[in-house]
């Protein structure tokens, strides 16, 4: 979000995930426009302290994220 911040206040321009871009359309007055080139995928990964891997609510948690993370792939 701070890139979007100073590209909207400057003579710069920068790349986010599409939902942050629209969000910095709606906010900051800025265009979205798609990349001249491809880009690889990227792959995110998630930790956590071994002592939360049987916690129930830290495990609802991680299903939540990854879900969002696919959500927005």
């Amino acid at each position: 979000m701070a890139a979007l911040a100073l590209a909207a206040t400057s003579n710069y321009l920068a790349t986010a995930p599409r939902i942050v871009a629209l969000w910095g359309v709606k906010t900051m007055n800025l265009g979205v426009f798609p990349l001249p080139f491809a880009i690889p995928p990227m792959t995110m990964f998630q930790s956590w302290h071994l002592r939360l891997s049987s916690d129930f609510a830290h495990q609802w948690l991680r299903e939540c994220m990854a879900a969002i993370a696919r959500d927005a792939a």
